[in-house]
C-alpha cells in the first residue's frame, strides 16, 4: 500500500490516475484536475462507462490507500472534445516550446539571484519547500499558494524583475 504522503500531489494534476480507496476494493480511474490543499482533497473527473457521462468527485486524500499514475489519457481526449476541442492532455502542458523553457530558466535565475530555494518539478517550480508553486507559463500571475504572504513575496520578486518576458 502506497502512502499518499510520498507523492508530490501537485504533480498529479492533469494526469490519469488509478485510485484505490481505503473504503472500497474497487480501483477508480479518472483525471485529477485540481488539488485542494487546505481540505486535503483531489478534484477527480471520472467517466461513467455505461452512460458515457463525465462527473466530478471530490476525494479526501486521507481516504486514498494507493495512487497509480496511468500513462494513457483517453479521458483527457474525451474531455477535450466536450470542451470544444480544447487540448487538455498533459503533453500540451509540458513546456516543450522554446519560449516557455526560456521563461522557466529566467524565473529560476531570478529565484537564485534572490536566494529563494526552489526545486524544478518539470511542469512547475516548487518554491520554498512547497509553500509556493509556479506553473506554466511561469509568470507572476501563475503562482499559487495557500500562504498569502509567501505568494505575495514571490509575485513581487518576479514582477519587479525586467528579465521576464510578458506572455
Amino acid at each position: 500500500m502506497a502512502s499518499t504522503s510520498s507523492f508530490d500531489l501537485p504533480s498529479l494534476v492533469g494526469k490519469t490516475l488509478h485510485l484505490r480507496l481505503l473504503t472500497s476494493p474497487t480501483v477508480q480511474e479518472g483525471v485529477c484536475v485540481a488539488i485542494e490543499p487546505a481540505m486535503g482533497s483531489l478534484v477527480f473527473l471520472q467517466r461513467n462507462d455505461t452512460t458515457g457521462q463525465v462527473g466530478c468527485n471530490i476525494i479526501m486524500v486521507h481516504t486514498i490507500a494507493s495512487i497509480d499514475v496511468v500513462e494513457a489519457n483517453p479521458l483527457l481526449d474525451k474531455l477535450g472534445s466536450i470542451f470544444g476541442g480544447m487540448s487538455l492532455s498533459t503533453s500540451s502542458k509540458q513546456g516543450s516550446d522554446t519560449k516557455t523553457l526560456k521563461q522557466k530558466e529566467a524565473v529560476k535565475n531570478i529565484l537564485s539571484r534572490h536566494h529563494v530555494p526552489f526545486r524544478d518539478a518539470g511542469d512547475h517550480l516548487n518554491v520554498m519547500d512547497g509553500s509556493v508553486f509556479i506553473d506554466l507559463p511561469f509568470q507572476p500571475h501563475s503562482c499559487r499558494s495557500d500562504n498569502q504572504v509567501a505568494l505575495g513575496q514571490i509575485q513581487s520578486i518576479l514582477s519587479l524583475d525586467q528579465s521576464l518576458s510578458p506572455q
